[in-house]
Formats: structure tokens, C-alpha cells, sequence
């Protein structure tokens, strides 16, 4: 099972406080807590399961290969996120991906603000993360980082935190102390907004494996679709999730790391 830890501050993970969130967005508050996700990636609440009508089906969209499903989540959010498969990317599948996001990329109009997620070819420590964010105009929303638990069985469990800016501030001084735990890795990847001219630029840069613009592209053709245009000119608002890839790579062995047991079945 993969698990996600909502992270803004270090300390709530062990005093247990603070608050999770579903979805990209953290919570307004210091709040850091592990929880095990429901399928759709959110936090699974099986009272009010039973309690929900099915939500709306307003469209479906295949992106790179990728089957996205557009929900009426609420009468204000449309969600948009991939659907569950069983099977995953191969290894040559995820090696051509970047060309074909590249190409879309370039097909994308040349706008102020788009929304994408980069997914890096090996884990930056935050010193590292700084330095790379300081050539571009990327404006971050989120970013994941990488950490190992070791379980009482002796394997090992990845650990997937979720991170944001907090009053103009990229690392906090509790992510720093997360640097110091065992088996941290580092950041794997980032959700953001930047010109297109920057993401050409990312999509190029050494660090980068790719620069997913999925996001850009859903929004481009959700709103020819006239239901949700028609929510959207109520005053909704689209909530697109579009995964990164770094999972994928550590299974397909593109990432691997020097102690080979962090990722032995």
C-alpha cells in the first residue's frame, strides 16, 4: 500500500496532531500526518461512503495514454483524475514518455500560467531543490519528497510526503529536520505553474525526467464540454490531480538506489 504523509510541519507527525487533506492541497495549518489512501487518492471515510450518492460522470479523456474521468464532485468541484488500473507502465512505455509530453508541450498556446507536474530523475536533497528552482519561474503549489520505513518484517515501505510553500517560504526549518531521519531520500517531484517558455526550458534540464502538462491540456478541453462549461460559469472550479511518475520509475528499476534492499519484494 502506498503511503502518503501531508506534510507542512515535521512535529505533528509526532506529537499526532493536525489535519489531513484530500487531493493537492494541504492543510491551512502546521499539520503533518501518514494516513493510508482510499483508490481515488483521498482519505477514505467509510460512514460517509454509505451516506454519498454516486457523483456525476461529466466526462472522460484519454491524455497520453492516461483514461482521466471528470466527477461533479460537489456542486462547486469538478474532479478530474485518472482512472484505477490494474497494469501499469513498462519500463520502454515510461522511457518514451517524456518525448511524447514534450510534443504536447510544444502544442500548447503560449500563455502566462500553466499547470504541470515534473517528475525529477533522482531525488534532490532541499539544498539541491533550491538551487534548481532558482533558474526558473516556476511558481510551486506542492512537492513530494521520498522517505523509507522499515517494517517488522524487516522490508522496507515507501513513504511519500507532500509538501507546500508556507508566507513565501519554499523549506521549512521542520522539512530540514526531515532530512535527518533515516532512510530519507529527498524530493521526487513538484505541482506547479510557470510560462510555457520555463517549461520548455524544465523539459530539457538534467534534473527533469518529465514535464507533464496534462493539466494545461485536460483544462483546455474540459471547457469545450458545455455541462461543465456550464459549471464552471455557475462559479466551480476544476480540481485536476495528475500523478507524478516517480513511483513507476522506482518499479520499473529507472530509479534505483545504492542500498538495494530499500526496494527488494
Amino acid at each position: 500500500m502506498r503511503r502518503v504523509v501531508w506534510s507542512v510541519c515535521l512535529l505533528a507527525v509526532l506529537a499526532g496532531c493536525g489535519s489531513p487533506m484530500a487531493g493537492n492541497k494541504l492543510p491551512p495549518g502546521p499539520g503533518l500526518q501518514a494516513q493510508a489512501l482510499g483508490a481515488d487518492g483521498g482519505l477514505t471515510d467509510k460512514r460517509a461512503a454509505r451516506e454519498e450518492q454516486p457523483a456525476e460522470v461529466l466526462a472522460t479523456l484519454t491524455v497520453l495514454g492516461e483514461e482521466y474521468v471528470a466527477l461533479a464532485a460537489s456542486e462547486k468541484v469538478i474532479k478530474v483524475s485518472p482512472q484505477t488500473k490494474k497494469d501499469r507502465w513498462t519500463r520502454e512505455q515510461l522511457l518514451a514518455m517524456p518525448g511524447g509530453m514534450n510534443r504536447m508541450l510544444e502544442q500548447l498556446p503560449q500563455t502566462k500560467s500553466l499547470s504541470g507536474t515534473l517528475t525529477l530523475k533522482k531525488a534532490l536533497s532541499l539544498s539541491e531543490l533550491e538551487a534548481f528552482l532558482s533558474g526558473y519561474g516556476l511558481q510551486v503549489e506542492s512537492f513530494q519528497l521520498r522517505r523509507f520505513e522499515k517494517t517488522k518484517e524487516g522490508s522496507y515501505e515507501r513513504l511519500t510526503y507532500m509538501a507546500s510553500p508556507r508566507n513565501g517560504v519554499l523549506v521549512s526549518d521542520e522539512l530540514r529536520e526531515l532530512e535527518e531521519a533515516p532512510h530519507y531520500v529527498g524530493v521526487i517531484s513538484l505541482i506547479g505553474s510557470a510560462d510555457k517558455d520555463d517549461w520548455l526550458r524544465l523539459s530539457r534540464d538534467t534534473h527533469v525526467f518529465s514535464a507533464d502538462l496534462s493539466s494545461a491540456r485536460l483544462k483546455e478541453e474540459l471547457g469545450k464540454n458545455p455541462r461543465i462549461r456550464e459549471l464552471l460559469d455557475q462559479g466551480g472550479r476544476l480540481d485536476i490531480q495528475v500523478p507524478n511518475l516517480y513511483w513507476e520509475l522506482e518499479d520499473a528499476g529507472i530509479v534505483q538506489y545504492e542500498d538495494s534492499s530499500l526496494m527488494s519484494r
